[in-house]
């Protein structure tokens, strides 16, 4: 059985949750990563009280921790504590507190980090799938794009996390030309973060793996059913802080076993250009909208209220 991570903040209600739920799940291997408190709030009490709770568990599995002192900020915690985590596995499914996974996800990672161990390509399991709506017959689909509530990879993908974003803008514009399949108002979105990560202004990490995905010509497995829900669409959340959000609390669903396995990694090809189109923007709580963006949005409110 694969290592699972779990990374852990100030919410020790989550983490309470999470542990449980863990718990249930038989691990053989939990590595617990944890920022420490920022200075001038309320952290300390809040951290000590999460980590107590790891302590207090009744773990039937190795435990290792990693912990911060002072706190490194959301993208420096979490690339470095997977830094560590790689440095002693080869692999590991990996679970923030607030993403809360059914029973099937631990056994789907499991399979899959065997079945593509050697396959450079596929760079990542996810766990989120927020169309899971279109039908399949297979278990799982290939995409290039990544959800990371609730995820798994090989130490050999992770070693290809560029965090800096080191590309010469013309670079990363092919990319996005290629990836987003021409859409400007994607393009223009993505444009707007990795511009916003580099300069410092947003704290994300989740930015430069994808780029690193796409970079190295990377897809990602997703399942057929949503196997993982973000509980932590609220107010002390880092990014993800609109409860009324439409991938809050997404419900979880089982995957059927065995399972099913798509025919060859180009698979999954209609479910990019839906991707493409609903879920950039809507993950989190991001900058304003493009002007483009929001012209759409006002012509679609008004056409709904004169139809209707």
């Amino acid at each position: 059985m694969s290592p699972v991570v779990l990374i852990i903040f100030n919410r020790p209600d989550l983490v309470e949750r999470q542990c449980e739920r863990l718990l249930a799940m038989d691990l053989e291997q939990l590595l617990v990563i944890a920022d420490g408190p920022r200075p001038g709030t309320d952290d300390v009490d809040k951290c000590k009280a999460a980590r107590d709770i790891i302590d207090s568990t009744a773990w039937t599995c190795s435990v290792q921790k990693n912990y911060a002192d002072a706190n490194m900020g959301c993208a420096n915690r979490i690339v470095s504590g997977l830094d560590w985590v790689f440095s002693l596995v080869d692999r590991a499914i990996i679970l923030e507190d607030d993403c809360l996974a059914h029973a099937g996800f631990i056994c789907y990672c499991n399979e899959l980090l065997e079945r593509y161990a050697d396959d450079e390509q596929i760079m990542q399991i996810c766990g989120t799938n927020p169309l899971a709506d279109i039908q399949d017959p297979y278990s799982y689909r290939f995409s290039h794009h990544i959800m990371c509530w609730g995820w798994a990879t090989w130490a050999r993908a992770w070693s290809c996390n560029d965090v800096s974003m080191g590309l010469a803008d013309a670079d990363i514009d092919a990319l996005l030309e290629r990836y987003m399949q021409g859409n400007q108002t994607a393009i223009e979105y993505w444009r707007r973060v990795i511009g916003m990560t580099r300069r410092g202004e947003l704290d994300a990490w989740d930015y430069p793996w994808q780029l690193s995905v796409w970079r190295h010509g990377g897809i990602a497995a997703l399942p057929n059913q949503n196997l993982v829900s973000n509980a932590g669409f609220r107010a002390d959340a880092t990014h993800t802080k609109n409860s009324q959000a439409r991938l809050a609390n997404l419900p979880v669903h089982d995957l059927d076993f065995p399972l099913r396995h798509p025919p060859d990694t180009r698979y999954g090809i209609q479910y990019d250009i839906r991707f493409i189109e609903q879920v950039p923007g809507r993950v989190r709580n991001t900058p304003r909208q493009s002007r483009a963006s929001l012209v759409r949005r006002i012509a679609s409110r008004l056409k709904r209220m004169l139809v209707g």
